[in-house]
């Protein structure tokens, strides 16, 4: 932006009035001489303006460098187009902030102090939105573990009444996929630390992933119960002094991963497997299912006449 009618000297040396057609959209100033403006407007993006005598000087200044000078102008329009609107409006104004400092050393034509001021930006909106999607994922995984952990509790203190509706099996089940939600969120809170988040991604999908990772926490936790319960897996721990207590710790113990869920669901691909392997072989071995070419009369084999 440019505006011709800004070429006047201020005494005071806060040139306010070389950009009053501006003053009532700045929301935080950065930089403000008799050539240009930098400020933060009312919508939270960064705006500048200069004269028409800066962009008329500035092509003949020795100091201008036109390709470098375009670099940081991509470099600052590209900063500008983060996803930022999302977090807090310190940091969004923080942020800003640093892309105008780069704007003005670009305006002093300080090309290096620039570049150094733009990395500086990327590394601080990538920590604070490494921050942000941490906390959006861990708030989102509570808040979806908390609808199966209470329920589990209500089975609980209504144990003889849902256990006359589902069944005593039924009953361990549920309870048993109460568990993995559990083990979900204990997953999570114990590796949130060691995610490498996707630092721009937005608020939906951390939701999505949060609520999929406690959803399977749930899935495998009910996979774990039915498996202890027919006695597909940990026969013997199932039948020992604390049976419940047993699916429930191999619940929670599912929900923290998908690797004892897939082993379970491999063991039964490998039963099934094994009992039609089995049956196949005995219907082969039936001696009334053998080669019949050999002892019926009507086989259309010719035997050898003898001479």
């Amino acid at each position: 932006m440019n505006d011709s009618s800004a070429n006047h000297e201020d005494p005071t040396g806060d040139y306010a009035a070389f950009w009053k057609e501006h003053e009532n959209n700045i929301k935080v100033l950065i930089r403000r001489t008799d050539r240009y403006i930098v400020y933060i407007d009312n919508e939270d993006e960064l705006d500048w303006c200069t004269t028409s005598k800066y962009d008329a000087d500035n092509l003949s200044n020795k100091a201008f460098n036109a390709k470098r000078d375009a670099e940081i102008d991509i470099s600052i329009g590209l900063g500008s187009a983060v996803p930022i609107k999302e977090l807090s409006e310190k940091i969004i104004h923080g942020y800003l902030t640093l892309l105008g400092h780069a704007m003005v050393c670009r305006f002093e034509h300080q090309y290096e102090s620039a570049f150094a001021v733009l990395g500086r930006a990327s590394a601080y909106i990538g920590e604070r939105r490494s921050e942000k999607s941490r906390e959006w994922y861990l708030s989102y995984a509570m808040k979806a573990a908390t609808f199966p952990i209470a329920f589990g509790i209500l089975l609980v203190l209504l144990r003889e009444q849902a256990a006359a509706l589902l069944t005593m099996d039924g009953f361990d089940v549920a309870l048993a996929t109460c568990a993995g939600s559990i083990g979900a969120l204990f997953s999570i809170i114990w590796r949130t630390g060691n995610i490498d988040f996707d630092r721009f991604a937005a608020k939906k999908l951390h939701r999505i992933e949060a609520h999929s990772r406690i959803a399977a926490g749930c899935i495998s936790g009910l996979l774990a119960g039915l498996a202890i319960r027919s006695q597909l897996l940990f026969g013997s721990w199932a039948s020992g002094p604390h049976p419940i207590l047993t699916m429930l710790t191999v619940a929670v113990a599912a929900g923290t991963g998908e690797r004892l869920a897939s082993s379970i669901i491999d063991h039964v691909h490998a039963g099934v497997s094994k009992s039609s392997k089995t049956r196949s072989q005995k219907k082969l071995n039936r001696p009334d299912l053998g080669d019949s070419s050999s002892e019926n009369p009507g086989s259309p084999t010719q035997q050898e006449p003898k001479l």
